[in-house]
């Protein structure tokens, strides 16, 4: 099963289910404005960050994923560095550079694989995802004040499964390439 089809079909699920819990539980739907970010999040966060995460471990091997995907918080980090000028306590870097040391040190076998042309692709793929999660993040800190960011998941999730569903209608290549392993 192509990569994107399987990450539509885990959200759908998973958005029906939030989405169901939520409305049992009489939480308010959101409003105009709410949608244009839970849209600009369902992209980031989920048909971005998970869609091309899923789709890059078609072409790298897991391990070299999981340290990829390890990355993120790093970002983060980063991101208060430079973007909004914060300095991070020093207890948050030592447990960020501890935290980074312990998967590399778990994933080691495969940190020679970042090096491996063949895997160029999926690297990439994943990189992306991993500063569209960086984004969704910050996106999601600074607006969720205006609305319940458990209950957009749901709503995001729902959106995913469409957009997922529409680039392997709109685009059959994509969907073809995706169903091989690349990687030997």
């Amino acid at each position: 099963m192509p990569a994107l089809q399987l990450a539509g079909i885990r959200q759908l699920i998973a958005g029906t289910l939030f989405i169901v819990y939520f409305l049992w539980k009489k939480m308010p739907l959101p409003n105009r404005e709410d949608w244009k970010w839970i849209f600009v999040l369902a992209v980031l966060n989920f048909v971005c960050s998970n869609g091309l995460s899923t789709w890059g471990v078609k072409y790298i091997s897991s391990g070299l994923g999981c340290l990829i995907g390890a990355i993120y918080p790093l970002w983060l980090v980063m991101w208060r560095v430079w973007g909004e000028r914060q300095v991070p306590p020093r207890l948050s870097i030592v447990g960020l550079i501890m935290g980074f040391l312990g998967i590399s040190i778990i994933f080691y076998d495969y940190l020679g694989d970042l090096f491996k042309p063949d895997f160029r692709f999926g690297i990439f793929l994943s990189l992306i995802s991993t500063w569209t999660w960086t984004a969704g993040t910050i996106i999601t800190r600074d607006k969720a004040k205006s609305f319940n960011p458990y209950v957009s998941l749901g709503y995001q999730m729902l959106l995913l499964r469409y957009y997922c569903w529409q680039c392997l209608v709109l685009i059959p290549d994509l969907s073809r390439s995706m169903k091989y392993q690349v990687y030997r």
